[in-house]
């Protein structure tokens, strides 16, 4: 085990992930961004650093995530899809928050912060048990649900919710320290929505938009296959197998399906 080296000056980090968030936030607002943004989480970013040019390398989950959380490209994780973890095909490197704990900080994970198949090992990793939250509405039934408000308050909170609520605790948890500057923190959230199954609290649907879909749904000529994604695990919910829908390269879905 390598010792922590504790250096004069400490900046606390708050990591959010957010699983499948596309660019539908109010600062992307413009003629290039996509319809239906997000003007509620305009805010944060206006004291931010907005990347607009920040293109992924790779469309699958682990993939992506391991080539951020270790710095490196695809082709040196040697993660191409969702299946092998990056340091049994690519290296023992050093991830973020495990750089972070060797400088002595606090780290602290909840949810998806890596895919589950490259989850490295906890000890190395967290300074605290990480928390992954509990599924409560969350199946394989339903690819879109809209749960009554009363329901999620009678049995426990949706999974998200119970991230953010365990994040801030933490914080608090943690403040003093931090703020005192003789223990900085790491914490790294991971967020599983907008990423399927859309289950949510039925209040969120006073919140709805129109979403503009794109004038062209087919894939560039000549695009690789590698960035195509079949979306089989669309087709591995219950309501939308009913659909019988091919996962081919541009065939779409029929017009005004409802789900059930």
């Amino acid at each position: 085990m390598i010792p922590c080296r504790m250096n004069n000056i400490k900046n606390n980090v708050l990591l959010f992930i957010s699983d499948d968030l596309r660019t539908q936030l109010g600062a992307y607002e413009g003629p290039d961004s996509p319809g239906g943004t997000v003007q509620k989480m305009y805010t944060p970013t206006t004291q931010s650093l907005l990347l607009k040019r920040g293109y992924i390398q790779i469309t699958p989950c682990s993939p992506r995530r391991s080539s951020m959380l270790t710095s490196r490209r695809p082709h040196n994780t040697r993660v191409y899809n969702n299946a092998p973890n990056f340091r049994k095909v690519g290296g023992y490197f050093t991830i973020l928050p495990q750089y972070f704990k060797q400088h002595c900080y606090t780290t602290v994970g909840l949810g998806k912060v890596f895919h589950p198949s490259s989850s490295p090992e906890e000890h190395e990793t967290w300074s605290k048990p990480f928390f992954r939250g509990t599924k409560t509405f969350e199946d394989k039934k339903h690819s879109w649900n809209a749960i009554p408000d009363h329901l999620v308050k009678r049995q426990r909170p949706l999974n998200d919710q119970q991230l953010a609520d365990r994040t801030v605790k933490t914080l608090r948890t943690l403040e003093p320290q931090a703020v005192s500057g003789t223990q900085p923190f790491y914490i790294a959230t991971g967020f599983y929505k907008p990423h399927l199954s859309l289950v949510f609290s039925e209040s969120f649907l006073g919140h709805d938009r129109d979403v503009e879909l794109p004038s062209n749904s087919y894939a560039p000529r000549e695009m690789p296959t590698i960035g195509w994604s079949p979306y089989m695990e669309l087709n591995s919910y219950a309501d939308i197998k009913k659909l019988r829908v091919s996962s081919a390269m541009n065939a779409t879905f029929a017009d005004k399906v409802a789900l059930v």
